[in-house]
């Protein structure tokens, strides 16, 4: 995206966005996570941290604007988490601008104040080429003594395949204490249908507001404590 006059380079960005922060009541195995705010000040935070994957939806405004219905079907966004964030705080999701004839992009989200949330790329394929996750990977050097893949190894399959269905009124139990619907009723960008002339809510509160800020750990008003985004590449 570009202006012929300049040779300025014009990133797409999209609005000010305030995430809801929706697994504070998540039990593992009867502990509490980074997510819970007792948890999380006890190891340096301010408040419970929002999951990761409850960022992805601010892309997706930017990834259709790129690559159209195809970013559904094909697109792919890698992600390299640099800074958590808190309920309460404002994010942006930004764009490079798409060469002609190339399929990827980079991309980042940042705070108010300029922290840098994430850095990823936005790819359509069945090419990706090079995503933001390859190029971690090609810096990192090799894994020593591994503690939370421990028990794991390259290529291990699981025993049986398993299917697997969802309901949107489904509790998903302790990990993911919310339904679809729930999640959907708070999600960050709400997808709108043509089809239905709907769209997936009303998100009033969760748009960010000069002079009503909410502080790191308080509920919204619309939400019910618990809840996260579909893995779907869309809203």
């Amino acid at each position: 995206m570009s202006d012929p006059l300049f040779e300025t380079e014009l990133h797409l960005a999209g609005p000010w966005r305030i995430p809801a922060q929706m697994l504070a009541e998540q039990d593992i195995g009867g502990r509490t996570s980074i997510h819970d705010d007792a948890t999380a000040q006890k190891v340096g935070f301010q408040g419970g941290t929002i999951e990761g994957p409850t960022h992805f939806s601010q892309f997706v405004p930017l990834g259709h604007q790129l690559f159209g219905d195809a970013w559904f079907e094909r697109g792919c966004l890698s992600a390299h988490y640099q800074t958590a964030a808190l309920e309460g705080e404002e994010l942006q999701a930004r764009v490079a601008p798409l060469r002609p004839g190339a399929n990827s992009v980079q991309g980042n989200m940042q705070k108010r104040d300029g922290t840098p949330v994430l850095s990823c790329t936005l790819s359509l394929g069945p090419d990706h080429g090079e995503t933001e996750l390859d190029a971690l990977m090609a810096r990192l050097r090799p894994a020593g003594q591994l503690v939370i893949l421990q028990e794991l190894e390259l290529g291990m399959k699981g025993a049986e395949v398993e299917r697997v269905s969802m309901d949107f009124d489904q509790h998903m139990g302790n990990l993911y204490p919310f339904s679809l619907n729930q999640k959907l009723s708070v999600i960050t960008e709400p997808c709108c249908s043509s089809a239905t002339n709907t769209c997936s809510n009303a998100r009033s509160w969760r748009s960010a507001k000069a002079g009503e800020p909410r502080a790191p750990g308080s509920a919204p008003p619309s939400a019910t404590p618990g809840a996260r985004k579909s893995s779907r590449p869309n809203c």
